[in-house]
């Protein structure tokens, strides 16, 4: 599905390789730089973000130039609980040391390069070496 651009990522820290292949979640957080290097090893997350790079550049499914997608499911979540993001972000696409607050999720624009750090777990990264953009 992610090929054919019919649906699109929700990365969940730690919950895909490689973070899931480590033994401990503090040997699970990547090192503060590191993300995007991280995101390119091969591996699941690696071929997932490719794949809906790919439709992406070829306009396939939910990325269709004359009728993309608007919201992201998601969003339409957001909307219905009426409650704002409560997951952190970290750019995949970028190898910075920024976690993104919940609400400037969109400031990482393409959904693949968005990997979402539940709440409880931003300390672990902040003592890490990571530090909270609000």
């Amino acid at each position: 599905m992610l090929k054919t651009g019919w649906v699109t990522p929700y990365f969940i820290w730690p919950n895909i390789d490689p973070f899931r292949r480590h033994g401990s979640l503090l040997d699970a957080v990547p090192a503060p730089g590191t993300a995007s290097t991280v995101a390119e090893q091969p591996g699941a997350l690696q071929v997932a973000r490719r794949l809906v790079r790919d439709a992406r550049d070829q306009h396939l499914g939910l990325f269709e130039q004359a009728d993309p997608l608007r919201l992201l499911p998601f969003e339409l979540r957001f909307l219905a609980r009426r409650s704002p993001p409560e997951r952190w972000v970290i750019d995949l696409g970028r190898n910075d040391d920024t976690l993104l607050a919940p609400q400037a999720y969109f400031q990482v624009a393409n959904s693949e390069d968005r990997l979402f750090v539940p709440a409880e777990y931003v300390p672990l990264f902040v003592e890490h070496g990571w530090r909270r953009a609000e």
